[in-house]
């Protein structure tokens, strides 16, 4: 899924959002126990895996994100939406997805699951059948 290739600007995120963040120093004030001294950073080889020796927690972006008062009761959906919108990146979230379906289901649009990346529906007589409610497992994506 894109959460990964969203995960994957993780040090591009905390350049522009954690206070003196070096990535030539690799440490860092953790962004959750906020320690005086710099004492976290960016597991190497993890790609997006964060871990405080101070605290000793290991963490990633949403974590971070979600210690924000605004964003305690976000999903990670709509956190990673959040990164994708502030770093500019072309990528489709689950969570648009989901706006989407909904909007879709509103119009009682039918909800015909296709195979990914072509235009085939997956299923057999797939025109006697209707697809209007993506809760109940008629619709993937």
């Amino acid at each position: 899924m894109n959460e990964s290739k969203i995960l994957e600007h993780t040090v591009e995120y905390l350049k522009q959002n954690i206070p003196n963040f070096q990535q030539d120093k690799i440490l860092f004030t953790c962004p959750l126990c906020l320690h005086e001294l710099p004492c976290c950073n960016v597991i190497p080889n993890s790609g997006y895996t964060l871990h405080c020796f101070n605290c000793n927690k290991n963490f990633n972006l949403i974590d971070v994100i979600r210690e924000k008062k605004e964003f305690k009761e976000k999903s990670d959906k709509e956190i990673l939406y959040h990164i994708k919108q502030q770093l500019k990146l072309d990528v489709l979230t689950e969570y648009e997805i989901d706006n989407l379906l909904d909007f879709y289901e509103k119009l009682n649009w039918d909800l015909v699951p296709i195979a990914r990346g072509q235009k085939i529906p997956i299923e057999r007589q797939w025109t006697q059948k209707t697809h209007k409610d993506k809760k109940n497992g008629n619709i993937g994506y």
